[in-house]
């Protein structure tokens, strides 16, 4: 059989799935390939990993093989790349803004949101354009220091 490889799932592959499946990763059969063959969903009621194809088509995999395969790149720890992308922008606002030792209307009005966004941000809640946020906190805290 050939080793399985999962990586983090990009946007642009996501498949739609029913409601007894979950999205874990996408499937790749070779460390090179930059396209997924598939990806890798778990069936919430028997917790079994399968290959999800275009089309809906399911397909059992070795399950020792991909429970391997997901610890191995870090993705078998129960959390999402998007919520751990949302996990580590609530710590770097947490961080940032105790730093500057602002309240959350200080550091709203320095990044032109409002005091909420700012609390569901370190909330774990996420934002919009994560990117642009990161980049407006590099440049606060540059004009500070």
């Amino acid at each position: 059989m050939r080793r399985i490889y999962a990586r983090p799932i990009r946007d642009i592959f996501r498949p739609r799935l029913n409601d007894n499946l979950n999205l874990v990763a996408e499937l790749h059969f070779s460390r090179d390939s930059h396209l997924p063959e598939g990806h890798i969903v778990r069936e919430k009621k028997t917790g079994t990993y399968l290959m999800h194809r275009g089309g809906g088509l399911l397909i059992d995999l070795p399950q020792d093989a991909v429970i391997a395969s997901l610890q191995e790149s870090g993705l078998l720890q129960g959390e999402s790349p998007a919520q751990s992308m949302k996990r580590d922008l609530a710590g770097l606002m947490k961080e940032w803004r105790h730093r500057a030792m602002l309240n959350t209307e200080e550091a709203g009005a320095r990044l032109g949101l409002s005091p909420r966004t700012i609390e569901g941000i370190e909330q774990g809640r996420g934002f919009s354009n994560a990117n642009l946020l990161v980049l407006a906190l590099l440049q606060a805290a540059k004009k500070r220091d």
